[in-house]
C-alpha cells in the first residue's frame, strides 16, 4: 500500500515544520481517503500544518476550514489546480488579508475563516471569488470589529435581496414582495442587476458600483437603499460594505498577489522558540518510535514473553509452588533489570 510507510513521512514533515508528528498524523488522517494518494495528502498537510503554526489554531480546525474553504468556492475547478495549490490558495489569500489590516493578526484570520465557512457557498453562488469575499470580510472586520460570522449572515442576505436568490428566502424569512425591493431600489440609482442580455451580473460588480454612487447619495437615500437591499437588520453590514469599499479593493489586490506569504512566515516561525520547540519534539517523537521497532527492543520483548511462557508453565505442572515461583520471579526480575540496562544504553548511545 502507498500508506505503508507514511509513518516516516510524517516524522519528517513533522520535523522540517516545527511540530510534532502527532499533530501532523491528525492532519493526513483527515485528509486520506480511499480516493486519494499519498502524495495529494502530503501536498494538502504542508500548507494545512503551516497555517496552524502561524496562527495557532487547532490542525483539526485548519483542515476543516481549508476543506470547507476548498468546497464552497470549488477551488479544484480551476484551470490546473491541484489539491495542495488549493489548500495554498486559500492560506495564503487569508494570511496575506489579515497581514494588511490594522488588526491581530491572529484573530483577523480566525475570524475570516469564521465568515468563510458561515457564506462562502452563496458567495460563490453570487459570482465573487474567494480572494473577493476574503477581502470584504477584511475590510469590515477592521471597521467595525464585528465578528466574522456576523458579517457572513448580514453578507449572505444582502446576496440573497440583490440576487433573488430564491432557495435562501425561507431559510432567511424574505417575502415573495421583498425580494424585488433591491433591484427596484438600485434601479433609481442607476444601478441595474443584470446583464443586457437578462443574466444577474455578479454581486461585486453591483456593490462596487453601488459604492461610486454612495458617496453621492444623503443620509436619508443611503438608509433606504441599505433597508431595501439588506433588510432592517442586516442594513449596517451593507453600509459598513460600502464605506470599507477602498480598503476592501486594496486587500483583494493583496490576495491576488499572495502566493508563497505562507512559507514566509513559516521560514521566520522555525526561527521562533515555538517551531524550535516543536523540531525538537518531532526529533524525540522518531527516534522513540525507532527505538521501539528496533532489533535489541523486539529481543527484550522476546525474552520476556519467553520468561511469561516458563511462569506459565510451572503454575500449570506442580501448581503454586512457592519455591518455584520465587525461583523463577527472581529469574524474571534479574532478565528484566537487563533489559532495562539494554534500553538505557540505546537510549544514551
Amino acid at each position: 500500500s502507498q500508506f505503508k510507510n507514511i509513518t516516516s513521512e510524517v516524522q519528517q514533515m513533522a520535523k522540517n515544520m516545527g511540530i510534532s508528528s502527532t499533530k501532523v498524523m491528525k492532519v493526513v488522517q483527515t485528509y486520506a481517503n480511499a480516493s486519494t494518494n499519498l502524495d495529494d495528502v502530503l501536498g494538502k498537510t504542508q500548507p494545512s500544518i503551516i497555517l496552524s503554526n502561524i496562527t495557532g489554531m487547532d490542525t483539526g480546525e485548519v483542515t476543516k476550514a481549508a476543506q470547507a474553504t476548498i468546497n464552497a468556492f470549488k477551488l479544484l475547478e480551476a484551470d490546473g489546480a491541484t489539491a495542495q495549490s488549493a489548500v495554498e490558495r486559500f492560506g495564503d489569500s487569508i494570511v496575506k488579508v489579515s497581514q494588511n489590516m490594522e488588526y491581530d493578526f491572529g484573530d483577523g484570520i480566525t475570524e475570516i475563516i469564521d465568515g468563510i465557512k458561515t457564506s462562502g457557498s452563496v458567495a460563490e453562488m453570487a459570482g465573487v471569488s474567494m480572494e473577493s469575499y476574503t477581502a470584504t470580510l477584511g475590510s469590515v472586520i477592521e471597521a467595525t470589529g464585528k465578528s466574522g460570522s456576523e458579517i457572513a449572515n448580514g453578507y449572505k442576505m444582502i446576496a440573497a435581496r440583490v440576487l433573488q436568490m430564491k432557495d435562501l428566502s425561507d431559510e432567511l424569512e424574505i417575502s415573495e414582495d421583498d425580494m424585488g425591493k433591491a433591484e427596484k431600489a438600485l434601479k433609481k440609482f442607476d444601478i441595474s442587476i443584470r446583464e443586457g442580455n437578462g443574466n444577474l451580473r455578479n454581486l461585486d460588480d453591483i456593490l462596487k458600483d453601488t459604492a461610486v454612487r454612495w458617496t453621492t447619495m444623503t443620509d436619508v437615500e443611503k438608509q433606504y437603499l441599505s433597508e431595501m437591499a439588506a433588510g432592517n437588520r442586516n442594513r449596517n453590514i451593507f453600509v459598513n460594505i460600502m464605506d470599507s469599499m477602498a480598503k476592501s479593493t486594496e486587500l483583494y489586490n493583496e490576495a491576488l498577489n499572495s502566493s508563497g506569504t505562507m512559507m514566509e512566515i513559516q521560514n521566520k516561525y522555525m526561527d521562533t522558540f515555538e517551531g524550535k520547540l516543536g523540531t525538537l519534539q518531532a526529533s524525540f517523537e522518531s527516534l522513540s518510535s525507532n527505538m521501539l521497532n528496533s532489533d535489541l527492543m523486539k529481543g527484550t520483548v522476546d525474552g520476556l514473553s519467553s520468561v511469561l511462557n516458563i511462569i506459565d508453565g510451572a503454575v500449570n505442572k506442580f501448581g503454586a509452588v512457592p519455591t518455584v515461583m520465587s525461583g523463577v520471579v527472581g529469574a524474571f526480575s534479574v532478565f528484566n533489570a537487563k533489559a532495562r540496562e539494554n534500553v538505557n544504553v540505546l537510549a544514551g548511545s
